[in-house]
Order: structure tokens, then sequence, then C-alpha cells
């Protein structure tokens, strides 16, 4: 995970190639886990805004057959 506490904007960017599907995660708590919008299926230069009271960010990767996605 991601400490992201401190940070006054939150965006996160998943870049790379592979073949996966990687949901972007979110807690206020350290704990409890939620998931922000829509599963990423591949590559993007457009970063995606998340919730802003976030305390940290994970990248949860599923259906993984192949490559490097870097966040």
């Amino acid at each position: 995970s991601i400490d992201v506490l401190n940070l006054r904007d939150k965006y996160l960017q998943v870049g790379g190639t592979f073949t996966a599907t990687v949901q972007i995660q979110g807690t206020v708590d350290g704990s409890n886990w939620v998931s922000e919008g829509s599963a990423i299926t591949q590559a993007s230069t457009a970063p995606v805004s998340v919730t802003p009271t976030y305390q940290k960010l994970r990248a949860v990767t599923t259906a993984y057959t192949s490559g490097t996605p870097k966040r």
C-alpha cells in the first residue's frame, strides 16, 4: 500500500504492459479497504482521481497472465 494521507491532490495512474485486472482500493482507517471505481484492464496515460479522505491506496491485481503493471 502507498501512504497518501498528506497529499493534497490524490491521483493514481496504472501504466506498463500487462494482461491482468487491477482494482484500486483505498482506506481511511488502515483496515477496511474499499474498491475505487472500475477495475483497470489496460495501461492508461490518464490519471484517475481517488477519494480525497483516503489515508492509503493499494492496487490489487487479479486475473494476471503476463506483463508488469506499474502504478
